[in-house]
C-alpha cells in the first residue's frame, strides 16, 4: 500500500553532463528489479547525512558485485548545492542519484513516515517496500540487507 502512494512522486535525476530527466519512484524501483534496493534520503545541508556517507560508501564497496542497488534521494531545494555535495561525497557518478522536485507538494514524507534525515528504506528483489525505517547502524544495516539477499 505504501509503495503505491509513492509511485506518482517525481524525482529529478541530474546528470553532471548537463542533461536531466524526470523519473517516477516506480521507474527507479523497476530499474532495479531483481536487486535489494537501499534508499538513502539525505541533503547537502544535513551534517549527519554527510557524516553517514562514509558508511554508505563502505557498504557500496562491500556489495559492489552483488544484487544490492544504492539509490540516493536528496531533499535539497537547490541543484547547485546538491551537485557540489554529490561531488564531495563521491556519489556524483552513481547511476541512481536523484534530487527531489517540489518537496513541499509531495506526499512522500507522509507515506514513508520520513520525519528526519538521514533516513533509509529497503525494497526487496521483487520491488516491495520491506523496511521503511531501515537501521542506521552499519552492522544492523548489513544484517538487514543480507536477510533480503537470501530471500
Amino acid at each position: 500500500m505504501i509503495r503505491f502512494l509513492i509511485l506518482s512522486i517525481f524525482i529529478f535525476q541530474y546528470s553532471f553532463s548537463q542533461s536531466s530527466q524526470k523519473k517516477t519512484f516506480d521507474e527507479i524501483i523497476a530499474a532495479n528489479k531483481g536487486k535489494v534496493v537501499l534508499i538513502d534520503y539525505w541533503a547537502s545541508w544535513c551534517k549527519p547525512c554527510r557524516k553517514e556517507m562514509t558508511k554508505i560508501r563502505a557498504l557500496m564497496k562491500k556489495y559492489k558485485d552483488s544484487n544490492v542497488a544504492f539509490v540516493f534521494i536528496s531533499m535539497d531545494l537547490t541543484p547547485g548545492r546538491w551537485e557540489e555535495a554529490c561531488k564531495k561525497e563521491r556519489i556524483a557518478d552513481m547511476p541512481h542519484n536523484y534530487m527531489k522536485i517540489d518537496l513541499r507538494k509531495t506526499d512522500l514524507l507522509g507515506s514513508i513516515k520520513l520525519k528526519s534525515i538521514p533516513h533509509y528504506a529497503i525494497f526487496d528483489m521483487k520491488g516491495n517496500l520491506v523496511n521503511e525505517n531501515a537501521p542506521r547502524n552499519k552492522r544492523d544495516m548489513v544484517a538487514e540487507l543480507e536477510k533480503y539477499l537470501k530471500m
